[in-house]
This record gives C-alpha cells, structure tokens and sequence, in this order.
C-alpha cells in the first residue's frame, strides 16, 4: 500500500517529488535529443512511487515522530 500524498498533505506535512527514475518523463527532456534503447520500467516505477518529506535543520524529533505517527495512522486506516 502506497501512503496517499494527499493524506500526508492534509496533515501538515509537504513532500517533494523526487529527481530520478525516468529522467525522459520530465518536461524539460523535449528540449533536448536523446535516444531509448530499451525500457525503463524500473526507473517508472521510482519517478511514481517515491517522495520527499521535509528534511532541514528545523525538523527536529519532534516533527521526525509526527510524520511517522501519520505514516503509520494511514497504513493501519488502508490495510
């Protein structure tokens, strides 16, 4: 089960997409020529199930064991 970004957001917390997998899928590839020699399945499957949550020197533990108590919420709500 992935964890909903929607979920997460309407609990305060923000994600960020994450810059790998597919580098084609991103907008700024039709600038430039490049050439697929074969599929990248794998790299479409991190570019669409993986994220960032914050992470700065203002995120102490406190926040560190909100984000895992939502993570967590949501998992045992949708399993």
């Amino acid at each position: 089960m992935m964890i909903s970004l929607k979920y997460l957001e309407n609990n305060n917390i923000e994600t960020r997409p994450i810059m790998a997998g597919d580098i084609i899928e991103h907008p700024a590839m039709h600038y430039y020529n490049w050439k697929q020699v074969r599929t990248l399945e794998n790299s479409s499957k991190i570019i669409k199930n993986v994220f960032f949550v914050g992470n700065h020197s203002s995120i102490k533990q406190k926040e560190r064991e909100y984000i895992m108590d939502v993570m967590k919420s949501f998992l045992e709500k949708n399993t």
